[in-house]
């Protein structure tokens, strides 16, 4: 039996933070903005901001 992720069961999506202040979400590829962000957050959606360059 094979598990398909979904996502509320997957581990957390991870948020790239760019020196030029931009965000990145590795999900859909692409940049996002604060008001995507603050979305995800009332969704309830789980997600890690890593720093690009650091990796903090």
């Amino acid at each position: 039996m094979t598990k398909s992720k979904t996502a509320n069961q997957s581990e957390p999506v991870v948020i790239k933070k760019y020196a030029n202040r931009r965000l990145y979400n590795t999900e859909t590829s692409s940049y996002i903005t604060l008001d995507l962000l603050s979305q995800m957050t009332r969704e309830g959606r789980e997600f890690t901001v890593v720093d690009a360059k650091t990796g903090e």
